[in-house]
């Protein structure tokens, strides 16, 4: 019988149904509810302690450990939302929007390390908050955007995907209540998953979320934190407008909220030379904390990324980043260092590759498949297409034993919406993405008779 009880528990668990934090029935009380002995539930609780689901502190209770891995039956989902670094045999990847390093990387690298590694070399190695010129170099960065910002208002760290990792540790507890946008970045509904929070969905629309959307859910949900990617978003590609932007801001500073706004994909916009003014300088900057990287602009092997935000957000986050791994690789941010000065020659080559390449992805899709559509992304290196008549999910799923992998729309949004949505990055060659197409396209051809 305890044995019973705990695989109950644990199937639970892996379900998302019982998130980590989550305080379990004391024993008396479950054994009451369950009409068992309470030796029961004691050998049960003590069988998920030894298996790590469960923690015990005295006068704390039961609560669920946050798991490492995920069960068989998770996996699917979590390769669908992750499917940039799962591995796969497909022969044609569409899965990615992350761009090969540009050109001048090397030349940057090799510069920065004939330079600046050897006075590093006379440290300790470690510096948990980041080195002092390239926290410089990233308040420069937001002071040209139009939010300034002093090097004490900004946290280095190993990639975008760790800052917002360390926010949600920081900032989000079990049951939280966390609005993103619908669609909005599959990595980050994995991680305030992982936290536990509550998701709910704000609309988007062509020129970004619906304020009056997103004034009634702030107003009845009083939410923790609200997260949006408002600059070449993932995965619609829109930039939102000024007036979007300020009716936002306006929002939210009205309310209690902690604003995360993730400017990683900022600087593909492809209709201006640098992105549009942060939308988070319209409200309090106590609440307004920003991150970003060179991984779209230069190369995802740098594994640098920032958190922009108050000095005393700051404070708190490197202590945080101090537990998690003591400091970001100081000869990737000794390189950042000089990627950062030359940012706008970096945005224009940039940008010219991704408008060559929309261009021949665009004419491929009108050519193979005139049915499908798409708003034509202001930003990024993805489309958002609608497949008409589709089950997307099905069709990645029967794409990948066909040798062509992509990403259906559902891994986007919170609530699993998008079912006939795909997202199709558009930066390979166009030989390589002809192919790809082609084979997608007839799969999606061959599903619908």
């Amino acid at each position: 019988m305890p044995e019973r009880l705990a695989a109950a528990v644990i199937e639970l668990i892996d379900q998302g149904e019982l998130p980590a934090g989550l305080q379990l029935p004391a024993e008396r009380r479950m054994a009451e509810s369950l009409g068992i002995s309470r030796g029961t539930v004691t050998a049960a609780y003590a069988e998920l302690r030894a298996d790590g689901r469960l923690g015990s502190r005295l006068g704390s209770g039961s609560r669920v450990r946050p798991t490492l891995g995920r069960p068989a039956a998770d996996r699917a989902r979590v390769y669908g939302r992750l499917a940039t670094v799962a591995e796969h045999d497909s022969t044609f990847d569409l899965t990615s929007g992350a761009l090969p390093a540009l050109p001048s990387t090397a030349e940057i690298a090799e510069r920065a390390v004939r330079e600046r590694l050897p006075r590093l070399l006379a440290g300790s190695g470690y510096d948990p908050q980041g080195l002092p010129e390239l926290r410089a170099g990233v308040s420069a960065y937001y002071g040209q955007l139009g939010a300034q910002t002093a090097p004490a208002e900004v946290a280095i760290t190993t990639g975008s995907q760790q800052a917002l990792g360390l926010l949600a540790d920081a900032f989000v507890a079990p049951g939280d209540t966390v609005l993103v946008e619908d669609p909005t970045y599959r990595g980050a509904i994995e991680i305030f998953h992982s936290r536990g929070a509550r998701l709910v969905p704000i609309p988007v629309l062509g020129d970004g979320p619906d304020p009056e959307a997103l004034r009634l859910l702030v107003r009845r949900l009083r939410p923790r934190v609200v997260y949006m990617l408002p600059i070449a978003h993932n995965p619609t590609g829109y930039v939102v407008t000024p007036a979007r932007a300020r009716a936002i801001a306006a929002v939210l500073a009205d309310s209690e909220a902690m604003f995360f706004e993730d400017g990683t994909p900022a600087d593909l916009v492809l209709d201006r030379s640098r992105p549009p003014t942060p939308v988070g300088v319209g409200i309090p900057p106590e609440r307004w904390i920003s991150i970003g990287s060179v991984s779209k602009l230069y190369w995802g092997g740098l594994r640098v990324g920032w958190i922009r935000a108050s000095a005393g957000v700051i404070e708190r986050m490197t202590r945080i980043k101090t537990n998690a791994d003591q400091g970001t690789s100081l000869v990737s941010q000794a390189i950042t260092i000089d990627c950062l000065q030359n940012v706008e020659e970096a945005r224009s080559v940039r940008r010219g590759q991704l408008l060559g390449s929309l261009g021949d992805a665009e004419l491929l899709l009108h050519e193979l498949a005139p049915e499908w559509s798409w708003q034509r992304p202001q930003g990024g290196s993805a489309l958002w297409v609608e497949i008409p008549n589709a089950d997307a999910r099905a069709l990645a799923e029967i794409g990948l034993r066909h040798g062509v992998a992509v990403v259906p729309g559902a891994f986007f949004s919170a609530i699993d919406g998008f079912a006939d949505r795909l997202r199709i990055p558009f930066w390979g060659s166009a030989e390589e993405l002809r192919d790809g197409l082609e084979l997608l396209v007839g799969t999606w051809r061959g599903q619908a008779r």
